[in-house]
């Protein structure tokens, strides 16, 4: 387990360090790990922040106000369709995607992960971890999320909604588009 943080971008940095003692500091976090560029060493200063807890009875745990009781939150939406997971902006323009997952559960098993806490030795490292060369890759949840924000975007043209319709092409954009375009070329996310 490697919580130094030395290989995550410095603008990203002092908030993880800043979680990561919150995490400690609550025994119903069991487990803390990050996904995404950040845990495979891809990320830069505007990079999103994938951070995966495992708590103890996670239908009590309140996941945006633990956060925003730390950092101030501007913007905090659960996912739809995926219990657990939050889309969170913090003042500083850093987007954090909080997903919480149950500590008695099985924990997800795909994709890297980069472990910064781990109370009971559940879960491991996997910087590099890649999909069986013959498992082909679809990225399910990317589509699902795609077709939500598409009918969003649908609503806030017919209403007018131009901040809405702004933010759910720019969701699309950034973080759905380019995994959804490497998927049919064979390619995993970045």
């Amino acid at each position: 387990m490697d919580a130094t943080l030395e290989d995550v971008p410095p603008r990203l940095r002092a908030m993880l360090r800043m979680l990561l003692t919150k995490c400690i500091d609550d025994e119903r976090v069991r487990s803390v790990w990050l996904e995404g560029s950040v845990a495979r060493g891809l990320a830069d200063d505007w990079s999103d922040i994938d951070l995966h807890l495992a708590v103890m009875e996670p239908e009590n745990f309140a996941a945006i106000e633990w956060l925003d009781s730390e950092v101030h939150l501007v913007l905090s939406d659960a996912i739809p369709e995926l219990t657990g997971a939050f889309i969170c902006l913090t003042s500083d323009w850093i987007h954090i995607d909080l997903n919480v997952h149950s500590s008695e559960n099985e924990l997800p098993s795909d994709g890297a992960r980069h472990i910064l806490l781990d109370r009971d030795g559940l879960i491991q490292d996997r910087p590099n971890a890649q999909r069986p060369p013959d498992q082909p890759f679809f990225p399910a949840q990317d589509v699902q999320i795609f077709l939500y924000f598409l009918g969003k975007t649908v609503a806030s043209v017919h209403r007018s909604d131009l901040i809405a319709l702004s933010q759910a092409t720019a969701m699309m954009r950034d973080r759905l588009l380019v995994n959804l375009g490497r998927s049919i070329s064979g390619l995993a996310s970045i």
